[in-house]
């Protein structure tokens, strides 16, 4: 219960009321490590390619593409009421209905974990991205962390 997570102080999430990957998964600390195209703006979360990756709160798909190109391939953007951004990328599909304009709730599935883009041939994960306003990214870990029952 994440309201009573809250109130106990036990979680730092604030832009969050579900967890990125509906399954099994792992992930660590990696915003801001180094990448080949800069600092690397989210974190990765390892899980087995399929699992499914569900919005993290009620909003609307703002931009997305199916087609696997460029460095996050197939990917998803949601826009919350507040304007917060998050971004999947590397999934393996988008469900059928999930279009531009569409309303998603938090736990809906939004895609797939997969390895798309410029992750093809490394581990099944989604890249995931924080944008508060939809301004500069900020390091989405304490949300996930907070929201994770497993507490990886």
């Amino acid at each position: 219960d994440v309201a009573l997570l809250r109130r106990l102080q036990a979680t730092r999430a604030r832009h969050l009321t579900a967890f990125p990957v509906d399954g099994p998964r792992a992930f660590s600390n990696d915003f801001g490590a180094p990448r080949h195209q800069g600092k690397h703006e989210g974190i990765d979360i390892l899980a087995a390619g399929g699992t499914p990756v569900v919005a993290v709160a009620d909003g609307v798909i703002d931009s997305m593409s199916r087609a696997d190109t460029g460095l996050g391939g197939i990917r998803v953007w949601l826009r919350d009421a507040v304007g917060t951004r998050y971004y999947f990328a590397h999934l393996s599909s988008i469900p059928a209905g999930i279009e531009i304009g569409v309303p998603v709730k938090a736990g809906q599935q939004i895609g797939a974990i997969g390895r798309t883009g410029d992750a093809r041939g490394g581990v099944f994960h989604p890249h995931f991205q924080v944008h508060p306003g939809g301004r500069h990214a900020v390091n989405p870990l304490a949300g996930p962390r907070g929201l994770d029952p497993a507490g990886v």
